[in-house]
């Protein structure tokens, strides 16, 4: 039996060619044969792209890094596309070159557009797994030995101390995080699974990208199915993921 995930690409796939042919036939100049041509082989080989992308989406952490995979995607899809053509005679190099641009802006929207379904994909499996870990399982514990109380932030010639009291919320970028206190916004070397188990009990993992300070929380609204908003104190509104929401009620108990 045909997996669930294996019948979703397939139907991505088809509705890729179908809308690409229906482009290429309608505006490229190029006759029914070499527009189904084109479509199949440019399309194949996105989606192969894409399903290899899926592997390793949860090490892209920069928008930069998604700029460089989006234009690599284009190139060899469109060099497969050219490769093709020129062995199979089925489209010139000529016509190549005239569907060219047409190609690249159909690729790039549909490559936005699978890519951004790969990562909210990734994203809801990890926190169905970290739902499935947290299940029962959250109790409070007061301040040990290992605790912080305050957080170093080197920043050229100068270390800032922050009071963990004072820190709103912690956002992840790439192996670095931004801490956010007082209006201010510091850049620190650490991962978000190092400040999770380091800092205070009041400081809840609401989201794989944020962990809040929960004194800070002025009130908590439900977005969509699964997703929440956490407006604080101080005006800034950032999303709880639907296991963080939970781990946040169990210790708020509400």
């Amino acid at each position: 039996m045909l997996s669930k995930e294996y019948i979703k690409w397939v139907a991505k796939a088809i509705i890729a060619m179908a809308a690409l042919f229906t482009l290429l036939a309608s505006y490229s100049g190029l006759d029914i044969f070499q527009a189904i041509f084109c479509s199949i082989t440019y399309t194949s080989a996105t989606i192969l792209l894409a399903n290899t992308y899926s592997t390793f989406v949860k090490y892209i952490k920069t928008p930069q890094a998604s700029l460089i995979i989006t234009t690599a995607v284009q190139i060899i899809s469109c060099a497969i596309l050219y490769a093709a053509a020129t062995l199979t005679y089925i489209v010139t190099i000529s016509e190549c070159l005239q569907i060219l641009p047409m190609i690249l802006i159909f690729g790039t929207m549909l490559w936005v557009i699978f890519s951004g379904q790969i990562k909210k994909e990734g994203e809801e499996l990890e926190e169905s797994q970290q739902q499935h870990i947290q299940k029962n399982s959250y109790t409070p514990t007061p301040a040990t030995e290992g605790i912080l109380n305050q957080v170093s932030v080197k920043e050229g010639s100068q270390i800032h101390i922050i009071e963990t009291d004072n820190i709103e919320y912690i956002q992840s970028y790439g192996d670095y995080v931004y801490i956010f206190s007082n209006g201010n916004k510091f850049l620190k070397e650490s991962t978000m699974k190092t400040l999770e188990a380091t800092l205070p009990a009041q400081f809840i993992r609401v989201h794989r990208s944020f962990i809040v300070n929960s004194s800070m929380i002025a009130r908590i609204e439900q977005y969509g199915k699964e997703s929440y908003h956490l407006h604080l104190k101080k005006g800034t509104c950032i999303k709880a993921s639907a296991s963080g929401y939970k781990t946040l009620k169990q210790y708020l108990s509400i």
